[in-house]
């Protein structure tokens, strides 16, 4: 479970270390800084993907040809797919 202070100053969330809450100062971002990439290669892609001006770049699933199946046929035109 999550527990809060009282203000909201910090949050612990536990099982975050497996023996130790990880407590978050809420005075500061929740969100981590943007990093700079300079090349696709320093990244790890969970699904292979064709990315323009780069090209393709493999992943541990390339659903690329069975997408449709995966997805189970249902027509996501003008939806937005998180």
């Amino acid at each position: 479970g999550r527990g809060r202070k009282a203000h909201g100053c910090s949050v612990v969330i536990a099982g975050w270390l497996p023996d130790q809450p990880k407590i978050v100062d809420m005075k500061r971002s929740l969100y981590e800084q943007p990093v700079r990439i300079e090349s696709a290669a320093e990244c790890n892609f969970y699904h292979t993907t064709d990315i323009p001006g780069v090209g393709r770049v493999d992943g541990q699933w390339d659903l690329r040809e069975g997408v449709d199946e995966y997805l189970g046929g249902y027509d996501f035109s003008g939806q937005r797919v998180l």
